[in-house]
């Protein structure tokens, strides 16, 4: 009988760390994009713009076809992306090596980067960490952390501005 209570114990653990698995991996617990959020898509997808006209894109479609391939195959298959955000990657003729993303989903690259490569997994490894950026969407859960710090900050400044003015007031026989 005990073997069995233990077996049933075991199993009860087996399920949770499974459960506990599925949710980490799964968009149950996906981060909500607020106001300044979507603000900062839009001011991405403008600076994005603006930025390429001055960089000339690469013309051999091959290239540029291969690196979004790439790009493809690095997102997570089943994860969502954020709201407004859309996968895509640009190659700039450029022999300096650079590689960035925007928080819309754009990813830029060189072709000075990608012939530093001297493989295609190397060219993988560092396309993974912008397609991580944002796909999970760490620039803008940053910038919504900041942006909510500064409203706490000025509410409370505004507060004990407040507080103070009552003080002031108080003390000086103006207020009742």
């Amino acid at each position: 009988m005990k073997f069995f209570i233990y077996r049933k114990k075991v199993g009860w653990f087996f399920f949770a760390i499974g459960l506990l698995c599925f949710l980490l991996i799964s968009n149950v617990w996906a981060f909500k994009f607020n106001k300044d959020g979507k603000n900062l898509i839009l001011q991405a997808s403008q600076a994005y713009r603006n930025d390429m006209k001055s960089r000339p894109s690469l013309s051999d479609r091959g290239i540029t076809n291969y690196v979004q391939g790439v790009v493809k195959h690095l997102a997570p298959r089943g994860k969502k992306l954020p709201p407004g955000v859309t996968l895509d990657t640009t190659v700039i003729e450029s022999p300096k090596p650079e590689l960035y993303s925007y928080v819309n989903g754009n990813i830029v690259i060189t072709t000075g980067a990608i012939f530093a490569m001297d493989n295609e997994a190397q060219l993988a490894g560092v396309l993974s960490h912008e397609v991580a950026n944002v796909v999970e969407g760490y620039y803008i859960q940053m910038y919504q952390a900041i942006k909510a710090a500064e409203r706490r900050k000025r509410w409370s400044r505004s507060r004990d501005a407040g507080s103070n003015h009552y003080k002031a007031n108080l003390y000086s026989g103006r207020c009742q």
